[in-house]
This record gives C-alpha cells, sequence and structure tokens, in this order.
C-alpha cells in the first residue's frame, strides 16, 4: 500500500483546488469515480440509476483543470508525481478488474479468451447476457455495475484498438 495524494482543480480558479489522501493508489482511483458519480448525482437529482461509460468518466478528468497524484516511494521516501494519463490507465485497469467474476482466473488460459467474461470489450450473449449482478465483484462504492463495452465499428476497422469502453451504473 503507497500513501496516494490526489491534487484536484475543477476549474481554472486556483481557489477551487482541494486534495484528498488515500493509504492506497487503488482507493485513490476509487475516490477519482467516486468524484465522477457524484457530479453525475449532482447533474442528474432526479435519476434513480445513472450509467456511464469509461469514455464519459475519461472525458470529466480530461475536463478537469488539473489533476494529478502524488504516490508515496518507500525505497526513496519520496513522493512520485503522476498525470491525468496515468490515472486514466490505472483507473481502467481498476475498472477492468472489478468487472471480471470473481473467480476470473488469476493466470488466463486458453479457453478464457474465448468466454463471455473475457474483457476483450465483446458483450456476453445467453440467457445470463443482461443479468447485471453475474459476475459482479462488490467494492467500496455504490456502483452496482461496471462491464466490459461494446467495440465500435471504428475500433473493428483497426483492429480493436485501445479504445473501449467500461459501462457502470450507480444507484442512488
Amino acid at each position: 500500500m503507497s500513501h496516494t495524494i490526489l491534487l484536484v482543480q475543477p476549474t481554472k480558479r486556483p481557489e477551487g483546488r482541494t486534495y484528498a489522501d488515500y493509504e492506497s493508489v487503488n482507493q485513490c482511483m476509487e475516490g477519482v469515480c467516486a468524484m465522477y458519480e457524484e457530479h453525475l448525482k449532482s447533474m442528474n437529482p432526479n435519476s434513480p440509476a445513472i450509467s456511464y461509460d469509461m469514455n464519459q468518466l475519461f472525458e470529466f478528468i480530461e475536463e478537469l483543470a488539473d489533476l494529478s497524484c502524488l504516490v508515496y516511494r518507500a525505497e526513496t521516501q519520496t513522493y512520485q508525481p503522476y498525470n491525468k494519463t496515468w490515472i486514466k490507465e490505472k483507473i481502467h485497469g481498476l475498472l477492468l478488474r472489478q468487472a471480471q467474476p470473481m473467480y476470473a482466473p488469476a493466470v488466463q488460459p486458453e479457453w478464457w479468451a474465448g468466454s463471455a467474461f473475457h474483457s476483450s470489450g465483446t458483450t456476453a450473449e445467453g440467457p445470463d447476457a443482461h443479468d447485471e449482478t453475474k459476475g459482479r465483484v462488490p467494492d467500496s462504492t455504490d456502483r452496482s455495475l461496471c462491464s466490459p463495452g461494446h467495440v465500435s465499428e471504428e475500433e473493428e476497422e483497426d483492429g480493436g484498438g485501445g479504445g473501449r469502453s467500461q459501462l457502470c451504473q450507480i444507484q442512488h
């Protein structure tokens, strides 16, 4: 666990700067997701459930005037700074891990690549394809589902690059 400080400046106004500290990088990334979810809730106060995908979350991050992390490195006893790009990469990994079922093997055998739960960006088919509770890993937020999104036509044409989205749904 590496102590992590999240520095946030929502607008160009310096008096809006704030920070939060977390016990780990993963908790910090959860905090960034929670910040976006609170923003969505404030923008949609009458919606009982709000869905968003990873691309929308990343657009929100890019719209912030500044967002960065300072991660403590015990070996040097210093804090290493990281930018928005690094934060988005960490969030992407976190949401992919949350989307995988609890029984997902740590080392994925050949058969796993073709399974409905593989994070290749394809959606599951079959009787449980739309059951939002299948393969859900509980976390500390109100996110009820984070699952791989679909592949757009452009992604299919370019070989299915890294532009896949992650679908998340939050409950009020």
